[in-house]
């Protein structure tokens, strides 16, 4: 009796080793697709990751912080939506790609072209975030007018500055062209005409800071990189 009871327990133990054998090697496996698979397949996954370069000509209102070429996935965030707006996107505020990686900033220069001056330091070297309408197409086109909005703070004020062709305003203009012989695509993004954007205060009571002239060009070109995720 005691014997069968010995063989039925060393059963059950026998059971429990085969059962984690097959469980664990699963786990493990889902683990790796999540952390490989997911990216194409992640809802906050669907962009075209890029990098992106500031004209820096003399004059210019916005430009880089002189550290060259903005990479996506690589020190700052810049990528194109696949999905809804399919906008472009810049920003060098994301802690966790800036690890290990210059901390990049853009340089706004309110006195390159204005006589009025904004209520801070004229010049900045700051953190942004930019957006552009609308940019990632699936056929080319040339000079097409878009919405530019730059977000920036200073100390505990947030400010936007508005090329969206209100109030004064200009649009920026926008071109998409497709390398023959790598198949990737290039996008140039600069102000036109009077180059004037509209400067608003945005964290507590909105209000309009004022207008100014900004010039600027931002060349964007598409990479293999993986997705950038949000």
């Amino acid at each position: 009796m005691a014997n069968f009871k010995f063989l039925g327990m060393r059963g059950r133990i026998l059971s429990i080793c085969v059962a984690s054998g097959l469980v664990i090697p699963l786990l493990l496996l889902a683990q790796s697709n999540q952390g490989k698979g997911g990216k194409g397949k992640d809802p906050n996954c669907n962009t075209v990751t890029a990098d992106a370069e500031f004209r820096d000509a003399i004059g210019d209102g916005i430009y880089s912080d002189g550290y060259g070429f903005y990479k996506g996935l690589e020190g700052a965030t810049v990528c194109l939506l696949t999905e809804q707006d399919h906008d472009f996107i810049l920003g060098c505020m994301n802690t966790k790609i800036e690890k290990g990686y210059i901390d990049r900033k853009v340089t706004l220069d309110f006195l390159a072209n204005n006589t009025n001056l904004p209520p801070f330091d004229p010049i900045q070297v700051v953190d942004v975030s930019i957006r552009v309408d609308e940019v990632l197409s699936e056929t080319n086109y040339t000079d097409q007018e878009k919405r530019f909005l730059l977000w920036f703070d200073i100390g505990r004020n947030s400010y936007q500055l508005r090329f969206d062709g209100l109030d004064e305003c200009e649009w920026v203009k926008v071109t998409q062209y497709t390398d023959p012989d790598t198949g990737l695509r290039q996008w140039t993004i600069e102000s036109i005409g009077t180059h004037t954007a509209r400067l608003e205060k945005v964290k507590g009571k909105r209000f309009t800071v004022g207008h100014f002239i900004m010039p600027f060009q931002i060349t964007v070109y598409e990479t293999d990189k993986d997705p950038t995720c949000f």
